[in-house]
């Protein structure tokens, strides 16, 4: 501080003419720093995972194709699912599911409903057997909102029409950004799909 007021003391007109020059800036108005906003997951804590992924409410779908058909029939009470060719994929979320005809019978369900954006909570039936829930994400998609799912939820009655058997939407084959599962075992519990039984789901 000294030495600046001794420089200042010879060069007296310099130093004006300088804090004036300062002053004469116009004021800049600095915006806080941005917090980013953390995204709402559709599914509420549900199928996250370990690596605690958000289920984006716009472009990511959950489905379950790992029941087998037998134990599907007992649980919907149809027989003849048990005797369908194919695995019947079942649709935790999917987005604009709200908008489907049938959603209001998904609320009926064995399986609640979880968040606010329709999504199912996972809910494996049989003691000590994971339920491996498939976590996909689409660019692009367009997901079948208004499709006649049975209870809101599945599809392959007597056919698969929108999704098929491993849980991947009709027609969005080449808009798919990346897949992973989270597996949960009765309660529900989640763990780590490497200490589950071979994944049952359809692949593709």
């Amino acid at each position: 501080a000294f030495l600046a007021m001794d420089v200042c003391r010879f060069r007296a007109q310099e130093c004006d003419e300088e804090s004036a020059f300062l002053q004469s800036l116009p004021m800049q108005k600095l915006n806080p720093p941005q917090v980013p906003v953390a995204l709402e997951s559709a599914c509420a804590s549900y199928f996250r995972g370990f690596d605690n992924i958000s289920i984006n409410p716009d472009s990511m779908t959950v489905t379950d194709a790992s029941l087998s058909n037998e134990v599907l029939a007992n649980i919907l009470d149809v027989p003849a699912i048990a005797d369908l060719n194919h695995t019947v994929p079942m649709l935790h979320y999917m987005p604009g599911i709200t908008m489907n005809p049938e959603f209001g019978t998904r609320g009926k369900l064995a399986v609640p409903l979880v968040g606010d954006y329709g999504c199912l909570k996972p809910g494996p039936p049989t003691e000590g057997i994971c339920g491996w829930y498939r976590v996909t994400e689409y660019d692009g998609c367009d997901f079948p909102v208004n499709g006649d799912f049975y209870r809101g939820a599945f599809d392959g009655f007597p056919e698969l029409k929108y999704v098929h058997n491993s849980g991947v939407i009709r027609g969005c084959e080449s808009k798919i950004i990346s897949t992973r599962y989270a597996c949960y075992l009765p309660g529900p519990t989640p763990v780590h799909c490497d200490e589950c039984q071979a994944n049952p789901t359809p692949h593709g």
